[in-house]
């Protein structure tokens, strides 16, 4: 089975603030030893990092299993912009309505 499973706590976007309170603790923790590799691990990731990660794992389909971890999902914004958020999520619902991704609980 050729799946591509994206590992992600929280995204962040407009019209939700209270994960930024969050945000001090992750960078303490990313600095404690015992608490690095789960903060790593849970942090939180912008909506654009979300997008942009969705597309390239549409675009670029995995062979068999395919995890994708935070760190991925944000080194992925430093990737070529794939266009205006509209665009973007155009070419993500085209993709849907072809059945080349199935939105999440679909099936």
């Amino acid at each position: 089975m050729n799946v591509t499973i994206v590992r992600l706590w929280y995204v962040l976007r407009p019209g939700h603030r209270w994960p930024y309170v969050l945000l001090p603790m992750y960078w303490r923790c990313e600095r404690i030893p015992p608490t690095r590799d789960g903060a790593r691990r849970r942090g939180l990731v912008m909506l654009p990092q979300m997008t942009q990660t969705l597309l390239s794992a549409v675009e670029n389909p995995s062979i068999g299993a395919h995890f994708i971890e935070l760190p991925q999902t944000r080194r992925g914004a430093s990737a070529p912009e794939c266009g205006p958020p509209l665009l973007t999520l155009l070419k993500l619902r085209k993709r849907m309505d072809m059945g080349h991704l199935l939105p999440f609980g679909a099936g």
